[in-house]
């Protein structure tokens, strides 16, 4: 096979004898504790991504302004595509962060369960486990970039 796929938007195009889609656009990014945005004030939300067949690769920024008062898990929402429901194509997620409570030598990871729009954030600290990050691992400038590739 042999072919190229060029500029940016939707397209389909044939590689070979195999059709493919192609699609390039921007998401909106939030951030939700507990299930909810209420008092969430984010400073900058993007999202990017590819989609290549049934392939989506969806990068982003999130930075806060203000936590709010919500408790509970904080999950990045909005992802542009639901994912695949098959228990095997779960994903997980690179993530940085920055201005952020956690005790030394703590792992910090993103999950995209099958069926899902969203990236749970959880916390691994040494000899205690993995836990999901909640709202006493934000602070009010909290910022993380991440990346993930995952299934439709």
């Amino acid at each position: 096979m042999s072919g190229i796929i060029n500029s940016a938007g939707s397209r389909s195009g044939v590689i070979g004898t195999t059709e493919i889609d192609y699609e390039e656009g921007t998401w909106e990014a939030k951030f939700t504790i507990g299930g909810s945005a209420t008092g969430i004030v984010h400073n900058r939300e993007y999202g990017y991504y590819t989609k290549i067949g049934r392939a989506v690769h969806v990068n982003g920024y999130l930075s806060l302004t203000s936590k709010g008062s919500e408790t509970g898990s904080v999950l990045i929402t909005g992802l542009p595509f639901t994912s695949s429901s098959a228990t095997a194509n779960s994903s997980v997620a690179s993530l940085g962060l920055a201005q952020t409570a956690f005790a030394a030598s703590t792992d910090i990871g993103g999950i995209h369960t099958a069926g899902g729009t969203t990236i749970a954030l959880s916390d691994t600290a040494t000899g205690a486990g993995t836990t999901p990050m909640d709202e006493t691992n934000l602070a009010d400038n909290t910022a993380i970039q991440f990346q993930m590739t995952y299934m439709t």
